[in-house]
């Protein structure tokens, strides 16, 4: 005689939440890995990738009074200061989230453009570099290590 199984929907409920939970932390390295990945990208990947806008300028003077060519350089590093700002915040187990923040104070006119003063004097309009946010790729990253969590709960 065949043995019966039951099917516990309680135990899979759990299961299931506790590798949601579990799935935030992963979700959220792919986040943040993917605005990091705009800068090798020199542009916002959304269904496809969105190259920046250039610099205007192509020469600057150092504080030692070399004149650089910029032209090399890639577009929003320098230093790479703005790259290594992107943090990911630890998860919130409790609202099934986590955050992803740049804490320079240049890093939202660089991704949103818009008017800015340089050294309190000069107004310039920044264009829009956007390099975190919304995006059709990283919403399919995210399923898919969402998708691969639920999928062991009923191996």
């Amino acid at each position: 005689m065949a043995k019966q199984s039951k099917f516990n929907m309680k135990q899979v409920e759990k299961k299931a939440h506790i590798a949601l939970q579990n799935c935030i932390v992963e979700a959220g390295n792919t986040a943040k890995n993917f605005f990091v990945e705009s800068f090798r990208k020199q542009g916002w990947d959304d269904r496809s990738v969105t190259k920046w806008k250039s610099r205007k300028r192509t020469t600057y003077r150092t504080k030692k009074g070399k004149i650089v060519d910029d032209t090399t350089r890639a577009i929003l590093v320098k230093s790479g200061d703005l790259r290594r700002s992107i943090i990911r915040h630890n998860a919130n187990r409790a609202a099934m989230s986590i955050k992803i923040t740049s804490d320079l104070k240049y890093s939202k006119i660089h991704n949103e453009g818009g008017y800015g003063k340089a050294w309190g004097k000069y107004r310039f309009k920044m264009p829009q570099r956007k390099f975190m946010g919304e995006s059709f790729n990283l919403n399919e990253k995210v399923k898919q290590v969402i998708i691969k969590r639920l999928n062991k709960v009923f191996e």
